[in-house]
């Protein structure tokens, strides 16, 4: 590691920290999927999805004729370590005639959908905060390289990847390490200055858009370009001095409270108190997110706006809260979801193909009023136009986990089970039972997290023994028609719906049809009629139709936690997926 002072910009080399090294794959059983999902500005590499015989599914970054800068970013890469800003490598791929042909890399789901969502288009029309932000992000990750004692050395505009959660660091053919001679970390600083200048054009203009920041901003950047290298700030200093920097931009021009003002779509106990005190908390940036710590006054209005809808399940013990965070939205971010919102709503009122009725049984109708009464929109003058409505529903996980769901929102992964009520994202209506489903150890002193989530539902199918479990089903008799049992193999939503609403129990190993106890199969929660149901749970199918509120941090054991899975089954819905 790097044992120097914070701000000294040569790096002094512990030559006896140890590195392992990456296992070899054979090049010839790696097979590609498809065109490349991503292509080097240069055409020096390509990155695939690929399969590799032992492995799975993984990322295969291929040089094609440069052999020895594969093995060059292969050695740098294994130093480095994993970070959430790089493609974490896991082997070393070579051929029969043992040439470094690339680097195996993890299979990130969240990665792979992000670059094939990334666009080409020039960042000229981007916003000032925009490339301040990405700024930020190249300089997090530089931070981590020179801490592992390596230097990139090779930084330009094609050495960054810019998707929508994140900025990926590539390119590491040329990376200096410990005992080389050059391995100076103020080449990298000089390089992200000309960066910075480039990123930041309109900082020189007689009306620039940073306004306060403007002084600070200049400083920087010129101190990063000094001829003078030992004159040069640390990457850890540079990070440390945009981070204040982009959370007051944001928090100023970018966060917004569109969802909760008396046009907003969130009308509940607390809802419009929070638009006068949001801008007033103390928000800071961090994974790509405005985070505010909420005051412990529990007459604060976040604070009773978060409380009042804890309040609304009696089984969750509001003494276990050791935390409460607001998540802010930037206006983008808020008006993408509300747009979609009001996209689905209109369109579903002017095309009647896209409306269907609901089951008329009893469990279906009693199911629908239900889901009703959790509506937290208003509905306007007449919420019987209405086609796409608005509720607030839980989702539990491991506190480490909290900001990568708040950020790229839970998705239909289905890393622990198949989907018991089909594939999407799923979200409980009551926080206690989303609880259960964190993942994590129940002791006195475990952190897990339950987020608040804003969904959006037009078309929203009610999930009931009667009509969706059916007795032909021999392997998976006593789940519901939606599961597969195979993570592989998901089976979606109901063709016309958007969301899935499931009243529950949990029935342990009693079949919830015919009331029949097994000595083997544990049915865990499966559908049950509204009046018998002690939670519900929420299927959608795009995680597009959410949007995070705020964070609840509990410690301590939760409710009926040991009558969840008796078994020790994997049951991880609602969350942690």
């Amino acid at each position: 590691m790097c044992v120097g002072e914070p701000g000294v910009t040569t790096v002094t080399f512990d030559i006896a920290e140890n590195c392992n090294s990456l296992p070899t794959y054979q090049f010839e059983d790696v097979t590609k999927r498809g065109d490349p999902l991503l292509i080097h500005g240069g055409g020096q590499w390509t990155l695939h999805i690929a399969d590799y015989r032992r492995d799975g599914s993984l990322l295969f970054w291929e040089y094609k004729k440069d052999f020895k800068s594969a093995e060059l970013s292969a050695r740098a890469l294994s130093k480095i370590g994993k970070h959430p800003q790089l493609i974490n490598a896991k082997a070393i791929v070579r051929d029969i005639h043992g040439r470094v042909r690339g680097i195996a890399a993890e299979y990130d789901t969240s990665i792979v959908q992000n670059i094939r969502e990334a666009t080409c288009q020039s960042q000229l029309g981007y916003s000032p905060i925009y490339h301040l932000r990405r700024l930020y992000e190249y300089a997090v990750v530089l931070r981590h390289v020179h801490s592992r004692n390596c230097v990139h050395d090779q930084l330009d505009r094609h050495s960054f990847v810019e998707i929508a959660s994140t900025t990926l660091l590539v390119g590491f053919e040329g990376a200096l390490m410990p005992g080389d001679v050059l391995a100076n970390t103020s080449r990298d600083v000089l390089a992200f200055g000309r960066l910075m200048k480039d990123k930041l054009q309109d900082l020189d203009a007689r009306h620039n858009p940073f306004g306060g920041l403007k002084n600070d901003l200049v400083a920087l950047r010129d101190r990063c370009l000094s001829e003078d290298a030992s004159y040069r700030p640390s990457m850890d200093l540079i990070a440390r001095s945009l981070e204040p920097m982009l959370t007051a931009k944001l928090a100023e021009k970018d966060l917004s409270d569109d969802l909760y003002n008396s046009n907003g779509l969130i009308r509940t106990e607390g809802s419009e108190d929070l638009c006068r005190v949001l801008k007033k908390l103390q928000w800071q940036f961090q994974h790509n997110l405005l985070i505010a710590m909420l005051p412990s006054d529990v007459n604060h209005p976040c604070q009773k706006f978060v409380r009042s809808l804890l309040s609304r399940d009696k089984n969750f013990d509001q003494s276990r809260i050791d935390r409460i965070l607001m998540i802010g939205s930037s206006g983008e971010t808020a008006n993408a979801f509300m747009t979609l919102h009001k996209h689905e709503n209109e369109g579903r009122q002017s095309n009647l193909n896209l409306s269907v009725n609901v089951d008329t049984d009893e469990d279906s109708q009693s199911a629908v009023r239900k889901l009703k009464n959790s509506f937290v929109d208003g509905g306007g003058p007449d919420p019987t136009t209405l086609r796409a409505r608005i509720v607030l529903g839980w989702y539990g996980t491991a506190a480490k986990n909290v900001f990568e769901v708040c950020r790229d929102r839970p998705r239909a992964f289905h890393f622990t089970d198949a989907g018991y009520f089909g594939s999407g994202s799923y979200f409980a209506l009551e926080p206690s039972y989303a609880e259960q489903f964190c993942g994590e150890g129940h002791g006195p002193h475990e952190e897990r997290a339950v987020i608040l989530f804003a969904i959006s539902i037009s078309q929203a199918k009610m999930i009931t023994l009667g009509n969706h479990y059916s007795n032909d089903r021999v392997r998976f008799d006593g789940f519901s028609e939606f599961y597969s049992g195979d993570r592989n193999t998901l089976i979606g939503l109901t063709r016309q719906h958007d969301a899935h609403f499931i009243p529950v129990k949990n029935y342990g190993c009693v079949h919830p049809v015919t009331g029949v106890k097994s000595n083997s199969v544990n049915y865990s929660y499966q559908a049950a009629p509204q009046k018998e149901a002690t939670a519900h749970e929420i299927v959608i199918g795009s995680h597009h139709r959410c949007i995070p509120l705020a964070v609840v941090v509990v410690r301590g054991a939760s409710v009926s936690t040991s009558t969840l899975n008796p078994t020790g089954g994997e049951l991880s819905r609602v969350g942690n997926l």
